[in-house]
């Protein structure tokens, strides 16, 4: 790695060890391999997939700072929610906290990735790149001899690394938005056991399901936290028909999402999915909150039916 990169990973490697072998301590990984881009499957370790040199990188800040984000904001957004996960696995109860911290997760995992972080670059530059009539107005009276001629020159001479910055540190806090965050911690929270299925769930790196907007009847989040364990977010309404649905179909229409969802990498326990990933990965669209300007409300819907439920 060149001087001044760092990896980012935007799949957290503690959101994966569920999928981890006990024996070699790796995963299963599918994904298009160069140069024929055909999509093989291998035993590989989470320290080396689906990551990013400086994605998180401050453009601009100081060398003490610009990692931040990646050393301390995910730091502690990635540990808390491992153990939030964990004990969501062992069926314990959780605290107010505790909800909150994974509902901040699930929010931040869905923004985090390459694709969501360069949109919210490219709003932001196009933010900056074109003020709006009043600010131009404004420059003009205020402006003198030997300055910009127009309020949009002046702001790119005068940081030209705001609009990265700007959308970095704009992520992290809509991840952090209380009024989403509530929405989410208010709704009804369930964890399916699969594990009486002949196959084992998949995840992928565009892990989080959410379909049909969550004020609708349908409308849920979803997303696999080990092998045999779905995590949702829902109308009460939806969970009970997902607790009443048969382990191996909630295992069948979960994976045949993720698959489709999935951009460069899917995960497993096994090799046996290599045909099914192979035929549908990334054939379907997944959710974006980068362009929304109310996240949450109105996604796209991907899967309009609640996994397992026909």
């Amino acid at each position: 790695m060149a001087a001044g990169e760092e990896d980012h990973h935007f799949i957290p490697q503690l959101y994966l060890r569920p999928w981890l072998s006990k024996t070699d301590r790796k995963l299963v990984e599918y994904g298009r391999v160069p140069p024929t881009m055909e999509i093989r499957s291998r035993r590989w370790v989470t320290q080396k997939t689906s990551r990013v040199s400086n994605l998180y990188t401050l453009p601009g800040a100081t060398e003490e700072t610009k990692q931040n984000v990646e050393r301390i904001f995910n730091q502690e957004v990635d540990t808390s929610a491992a153990n939030v996960r964990d004990k969501l696995l062992r069926a314990e109860p959780l605290t107010d906290k505790e909800k909150y911290e994974w509902a901040r997760f699930l929010l931040w995992l869905g923004m985090r990735n390459p694709t969501e972080i360069a949109k919210f670059k490219e709003r932001m530059k196009r933010d900056f790149s074109k003020p709006d009539a009043k600010t131009e107005e404004i420059w003009r009276r205020l402006r003198k001899e030997g300055m910009p001629e127009t309020a949009e020159e002046a702001l790119r001479q005068t940081n030209p690394d705001m609009p990265e910055l700007s959308a970095i540190i704009v992520s992290t806090r809509l991840a952090q938005n209380r009024k989403v965050l509530d929405t989410l911690v208010g709704m009804d929270w369930m964890v399916t056991d699969v594990k009486t299925a002949n196959r084992r769930l998949l995840t992928c790196d565009r892990p989080l399901i959410m379909t049909s907007g969550l004020g609708g009847p349908n409308g849920h989040v979803a997303i696999p936290i080990s092998p045999d364990k779905l995590f949702t977010i829902a109308k009460t309404r939806f969970n009970d028909a997902l607790s009443m649905a048969a382990p191996h179909a909630v295992v069948a229409g979960t994976n045949k999402v993720i698959i489709a969802q999935a951009r460069d990498k899917v995960y497993g326990v096994d090799h046996t999915y290599l045909e099914e990933v192979r035929e549908g990965m990334s054939s379907g669209e997944y959710f974006s909150l980068a362009m929304e300007p109310t996240p949450l409300a109105h996604p796209p819907t991907t899967n309009p039916s609640p996994p397992g439920i026909a």
